[in-house]
């Protein structure tokens, strides 16, 4: 089985190896190496990947690329300041400069105010000047250089920048086979797809995964005992008002106490109408708590968003994680990905049935060599639909490509934990 992969190094090596091997062809003549970067592909995106007619792929790639531009254009902003100054300005001042002293010497020599030997002391002296301005802006010039690379070097060292997401799923379209991705024009009988029908504030879900994780958004902090609430996570509906407060606390910060007795308030009213969450109270009021700390950090600046559009996307994205049992699906991502799995995030498989095709969605694919895992989450106690499902998948799959092993995995309530434990601590996938 292939190790699995580090996402530090592989960052470093498209950082070091490909984006700055790029950006420092265009670093030594006149051109802006930061726009020459949006132009060129310094990642490679699969053919199977440019071919194919899947936005979501597309727009994830992208992405990642912009996140890499935004590093190099915080490290080497001053550096093409400077060059374009240095091009621009420097140069010509000081060229028009030494001409200015050469053609003013020539006239008094001309007109016998200055000896030749003079003329001959004067040219040399301004020679050495303007040879001593040249090589100190190219100093200058070359420690905003240094200062760019350093800076590179140690963000890298930063824990805090979280890209697993993003590279987890970039190394999962370059293992993944070619054949096996949709493109356009063709009509093959099994491919797969990123599903396209969860969205949330109109962008895909697969992005807030990615982002989650750059933001380091962790809904459990290793408690699961919050898995008890997904239970009866489809009860957990509020009334707009209760989104309204929660809003109004992420956008303003209100204070603790008053958070608390919301909180309290909108638990209450759910625990009135539902009796299986009697006496969890406690539980549910730590998570939620949690919860809206999780959403400050993934909401840090709301001040450029309408109020009303932020209310819909949190509606749409409180129902998602935890009515639709979202937040399960995300912690498989985030543990699947930090531990160094390729893969992706809610896929459909898509086959062709009679004149019809037939398109199944699947919470997460892990990618190896020679290898595809398929895993469904569920917390309903008949398993037998996610079982037939998968089957299903296999089944055609297995017609369709040569030279992989498939295997099936069904996350329920019973293995989530070891099914986590299993993925952070193991060198091979668990077998449940």
């Amino acid at each position: 089985m292939a190790p699995r992969l580090n996402w530090s190094t592989e960052l470093k090596k498209i950082i070091f190896k490909d984006a700055l091997d790029c950006y420092h062809r265009y670093a030594r003549d006149r051109e802006n190496g930061l726009q020459k970067l949006h132009e060129i592909d310094f990642i490679r995106l699969p053919e199977s990947i440019k071919d194919s007619d899947d936005e979501i792929a597309k727009k994830l790639y992208w992405e990642l690329k912009e996140l890499i531009i935004q590093f190099f254009r915080k490290a080497f902003e001053n550096f093409e300041e400077t060059k374009d100054t240095f091009y621009r300005a420097r140069v010509e001042e000081n060229i028009k400069w030494g001409l200015d002293r050469i053609y003013g010497l020539a006239d008094k020599l001309a007109l016998g105010e200055v000896s030749e030997n003079l003329f001959a002391k004067e040219y040399e002296d301004m020679l050495d000047r303007l040879e001593r301005w040249i090589s100190e802006d190219y100093e200058r010039l070359f420690k905003c250089y240094h200062d760019g690379c350093y800076y590179l070097f140690n963000q890298l060292k930063n824990p805090s920048l979280n890209l697993a997401g993003y590279l987890s799923i970039y190394n999962a379209f370059n293992l993944i086979p070619s054949n096996l991705w949709k493109r356009v024009g063709r009509r093959d009988k099994c491919f797969i797809h990123f599903y396209e029908y969860c969205k949330i504030g109109g962008e895909p879900i697969q992005l807030w995964f990615c982002n989650f994780i750059l933001k380091n958004i962790d809904f459990f902090l290793n408690n699961y005992s919050y898995l008890d609430i997904f239970d009866y996570s489809r009860s957990l509906l509020f009334k707009d008002h209760y989104f309204l407060a929660i809003l109004e606390h992420v956008s303003r910060g209100c204070d603790e106490e008053s958070l608390n007795s919301k909180i309290s308030n909108m638990l209450t009213e759910i625990i009135s109408r539902e009796a299986s969450l009697k006496g969890k109270g406690g539980l549910l009021k730590s998570f939620f708590k949690q919860f809206v700390n999780a959403l400050k950090r993934i909401y840090p600046n709301l001040s450029w968003k309408p109020m009303d559009t932020l209310f819909y996307e949190l509606v749409e994205l409180y129902e998602f994680l935890i009515p639709q049992n979202g937040m399960l699906e995300y912690e498989i991502f985030r543990v699947a990905a930090n531990s160094g799995y390729a893969c992706l995030p809610k896929v459909s498989i898509i086959y062709e049935e009679g004149d019809t095709y037939k398109e199944k969605e699947v919470d997460l694919l892990i990618v190896e060599d020679g290898r595809l895992s398929f895993v469904e989450i569920t917390f309903r106690r008949n398993i037998k639909e996610c079982e037939e499902k998968l089957n299903s998948i296999v089944d055609r799959l297995e017609e369709s490509i040569g030279g992989f092993r498939f295997e099936k995995y069904i996350v329920t309530r019973d293995n989530f934990r070891d099914f986590i434990s299993s993925l952070s601590n193991s060198l091979h996938l668990p077998t449940l």
